[in-house]
């Protein structure tokens, strides 16, 4: 179990007994707008030093975690799961498109990434898309490990904080412009229905479940914490498999 944010990761892996990872980057003090390191966005990913390839950082802290629990004689599967919510939830997102053959499933508040290179005739580069993936990792998008994918995604319906960034370093204002254009100005719900449309055009609603909850804003709730421990058993096995999830935040509906 790796966890871009502690709480319903540790959760999750608590109930299930399974490890529990949470990586560490750093977020830098100066010249802060240039990279956004923990949601994994371009000035991350064109990083240099101690913070260059984060997600290359992660995959060999995943590596050295199951080296060290399979020595110490637990059997684990090469593949984990991920959480993550709001900017550490794009983290998971985009890592999850960069690395899928190392990913079971994941669950995550906030969708930002899609797995395709153009949608409605706007191109998707990094980190909308995987129009131009190659040139950060040099390696092409691996649609058949995506597709294994289990993902479990969600949002509150006070929730106002879920948009493309108006500005993400590195990124001409003309494409900026384009991708809000496709996604939208405004918050929230209405977003967030507009981007399970999206999936559901792109025919990833097999594999993708989109949930709001209601009577939450940005942040957690007990029926989150209860659904994405569902989610994670659920989908234990070899096939995805998606949950009856709560419709309110809280209570038992």
């Amino acid at each position: 179990m790796v966890s871009a944010n502690g709480n319903p990761g540790h959760y999750a892996a608590y109930h299930m007994k399974y490890p529990f990872l949470v990586p560490v980057f750093p977020r830098f003090l100066t010249n802060w707008w240039q990279s956004y390191t923990h949601a994994l966005d371009k000035g991350a990913m064109m990083l240099e030093g101690d913070a260059k390839r984060l997600d290359l950082q992660l995959i060999a802290m995943i590596k050295d975690a199951q080296e060290l629990l399979a020595g110490m004689g637990y059997k684990l599967e090469s593949k984990v799961f991920m959480t993550g919510f709001s900017a550490s939830g794009q983290f998971v997102n985009r890592f999850a498109t960069l690395h899928p053959e190392m990913v079971k499933a994941i669950a995550v508040g906030n969708f930002t990434m899609y797995p395709t290179a153009k949608l409605n005739g706007v191109t998707l580069n990094y980190p909308w898309g995987i129009a131009d993936i190659r040139n950060y990792t040099g390696k092409e998008f691996n649609k058949a490990e995506y597709d294994k994918i289990a993902q479990f995604c969600y949002i509150g319906d006070e929730d106002q904080n879920d948009q493309p960034y108006n500005v993400d370093y590195g990124i001409s204002e003309e494409e900026t412009r384009a991708v809000n254009d496709l996604f939208g100005y405004d918050y929230g719900v209405p977003k967030w229905e507009r981007k399970w449309n999206f999936v559901r055009q792109l025919g990833y609603d097999k594999s993708i479940q989109f949930n709001v909850y209601k009577g939450v804003g940005h942040g957690y709730a007990d029926n989150i914490f209860k659904d994405i421990l569902a989610f994670f058993q659920a989908n234990n096995g070899d096939r995805i498999v998606k949950i009856k999830a709560h419709t309110t935040a809280f209570g038992d509906e």
